[in-house]
């Protein structure tokens, strides 16, 4: 088997993890598993504020900017000139 590879952005919230092609798409998937929330601001800050930002394997594991960073660069998966040590999602090559 290749080695681990990133595979999309993500959002963990409440132990539940959605997934998208950038974080921004993540949330939206997020907003239609729980449309309630959008009705109340304060509500739906508050979930905002309780996400955690990160990225799902290859493996299917949920991984941190910062591990994020580390398995997208050892597979080639960082575009040229990146530095920073916490992935972004337009960080990573066109697949």
């Amino acid at each position: 088997m290749k080695g681990e590879r990133i595979r999309c952005a993500a959002l963990e919230y409440q132990d539940r993890v959605f997934e998208g092609r950038s974080h921004f798409f993540a949330l939206r998937n997020f907003l239609l598993k729980f449309p309630e929330l959008e009705e109340d601001e304060d509500i739906l800050d508050k979930a905002i504020d309780e996400m955690v930002e990160g990225f799902v394997t290859s493996r299917g594991r949920f991984v941190s900017r910062d591990e994020g960073m580390d398995i997208a660069r050892a597979a080639g998966q960082v575009v040229p000139g990146i530095d920073g040590a916490e992935l972004q999602s337009e960080h990573l090559r066109a697949a």
